[in-house]
């Protein structure tokens, strides 16, 4: 095996484990709410909105109109290596301590 063999084979190894251990830290939002800040609307699909968890975690849902600024509730249906995708419950109520 040459030295480039040896990169190229160490390279798959990690890029491997990477995904690996990605997936399994998405792998516990699949089926929770979580609250999402909504930044906009997809780079790829205008009825698809993207924004971010509390976690930093990047979510792509469908609402039925523009929330970009608003912090919604969003069911995760499907994790992917880096970004989870959801369904749309409502917008999130604050809760107000007093």
């Amino acid at each position: 095996m040459n030295e480039g063999q040896r990169t190229e084979t160490t390279l798959n190894v990690l890029t491997n484990k990477i995904s690996y251990y990605s997936s399994e830290a998405m792998q516990q939002y699949e089926n929770e709410v979580v609250t999402v800040l909504c930044e906009g609307e997809n780079k790829r699909d205008d009825n698809i909105f993207a924004g971010d968890t509390d976690q930093s975690k990047s979510v792509n849902f469908s609402a039925p109109e523009k929330m970009n600024g608003k912090r919604v509730n969003v069911e995760i249906d499907i994790q992917w290596y880096k970004s989870l995708n959801g369904t749309f419950l409502q917008e999130h109520e604050a809760m107000v301590t007093g």
